[in-house]
């Protein structure tokens, strides 16, 4: 293949290549731009020879009116892109239409463009701004709704709370104040029927949440109202008082070495309850004996169970109050629940007893009471105090999760227990003042 063809115009001596250009018959080639130039009537300053050698004289000017005369403005050389008759741009390959002027090669008409102004641009920019927020709409909705909700909530818990009294329109109430929420998040306008839903639903959550925390408040004062887990005599039960004797009787039993033939044969007395966990022989024993009562000695128990109940609730245990069994036992259990977690087998006494609830020494196997006792007889006197002091820590601690625990459950079926057939007309209600109002159908606060 031979070497690139030479494209040097011959009006200014410049390189056409990837230029517009023109070529004659003769395969002489001149810019465009040259040719127009040439063409045009202004004059032309003469040739600097020494500046440019390609330069042309009189002659060659002369010469190339004639070129100019043969030449073919719509050819080009191959493997160059063509040039756009009208403006001169050069012409992606295959290329019709011209992207600079809009030219079409094919046709020689000019394509022209039209800008359309819309006649109300305000509707234009609404429509893109409605499509923009079809995605944040519903969390506007449940934001609103929730605000308006917890607002009906707190005045609902609120008058439970200082009356003692629940007014069931106040849950309409709620309804309307959440479908308000929902209404104004929607830009004051009725959102429709999605809406209104998210309203309803909101709105029976807010009921809830308003009814939960009056029974709480409730709670806490009535918890409030006595600073310790104190025991009065009138607050010991008949039922407790029958599971307290017939667990002593038992124990007495099983301390006699009676066997006892419980209804469950891994019971243990100290978790029976009465009286169907009992067996019948300590059923009749203690209903006979509490029946041979007097209501002196009956008065007289009773304050025995406070006072015990008392000590062990109400008051923190201090650490110097921990004697020296109480201090074994702890010892022993741990060392029973390390073996056991080793997976060593324990001869228990008692093989229905639970380790949690074996007290010291007796129904211990001897081989713990033995290991028990080292312990403790090789700790120094600050190991022993240490010992005493973690004991102090976990009794409090177990008494505080206690009384949370009390406090929940007491709340729990206090809120269940608040509700009624009435309650349900009531929600009904809410649940049509939320969406009437959310979805705008019956009712717009704007008026339109």
């Amino acid at each position: 293949m031979s070497g690139a063809q030479d494209k040097t115009c011959v009006i200014c001596g410049q390189d056409c290549a990837g230029l517009p250009r023109i070529k004659n018959d003769k395969g002489q080639y001149a810019h465009k731009a040259c040719v127009a130039k040439k063409q045009s009537p202004e004059p032309h300053p003469e040739p600097d020879l020494e500046a440019d050698p390609y330069a042309l004289d009189g002659d060659a000017g002369l010469a190339m009116d004639d070129l100019l005369g043969d030449l073919d403005p719509t050819e080009d050389a191959p493997g160059i892109r063509a040039a756009c008759p009208s403006c001169g741009s050069a012409l992606t390959e295959g290329a019709v239409v011209c992207m600079g002027c809009g030219h079409n090669t094919q046709t020689g008409k000019t394509l022209t463009s039209k800008v359309i102004t819309p006649k109300d641009p305000g509707a234009a920019t609404a429509v893109a701004a409605q499509a923009g927020g079809i995605a944040a709409v519903p969390v506007l909705w449940i934001i609103g709704g929730v605000i308006g909700g917890a607002v009906g909530a707190t005045i609902w818990a609120a008058i439970s709370y200082f009356t003692n009294f629940e007014i069931g329109f106040i849950a309409v109430l709620v309804g309307f104040l959440t479908g308000v929420g929902v209404h104004v998040a929607s830009m004051g306008r009725g959102a429709g029927f999605f809406a209104g839903v998210v309203a309803a639903a909101i709105a029976v959550a807010s009921i809830g949440a308003g009814k939960y925390a009056s029974v709480h408040f409730a709670v806490q004062d009535l918890l409030a109202e006595s600073t310790s887990m104190s025991m009065a005599t009138e607050d010991i039960e008949d039922e407790w008082l029958f599971t307290t004797f017939a667990d002593e009787d038992a124990q007495r039993r099983l301390d006699e070495g009676e066997t006892i033939d419980w209804p469950n044969p891994e019971m243990i007395a100290r978790v029976a309850q009465w009286p169907d966990d009992y067996p019948e022989n300590v059923r009749v024993q203690t209903l006979a004996a509490l029946d041979a009562m007097s209501d002196d000695q009956l008065e007289r128990y009773r304050q025995r169970l406070a006072a015990e109940y008392t000590k062990e609730w109400d008051e923190p245990v201090r650490p110097d109050e921990i004697d020296e069994d109480w201090l074994i036992d702890e010892l022993a259990m741990d060392t029973a629940q390390r073996l056991a977690a080793e997976g060593e087998p324990l001869d228990w006494p008692d093989t229905s007893l639970a380790i949690s609830a074996a007290l010291w020494p007796d129904d211990y196997p001897q081989g713990i009471r033995d290991a028990a006792q080292s312990r403790f007889d090789a700790m120094s006197t600050s190991e022993l105090d240490t010992v005493r002091a973690d004991i102090a820590y976990e009794r409090k601690q177990a008494m505080e999760e206690f009384t949370t625990l009390m406090s929940s459950s007491i709340t729990e079926a206090g809120f269940r227990g608040s509700f009624n057939l009435f309650d349900i007309l009531w929600i009904f209600l809410a649940i049509g003042a939320a969406f009437s109002v959310a979805s705008g159908e019956g009712f717009n606060l704007t008026g339109d």
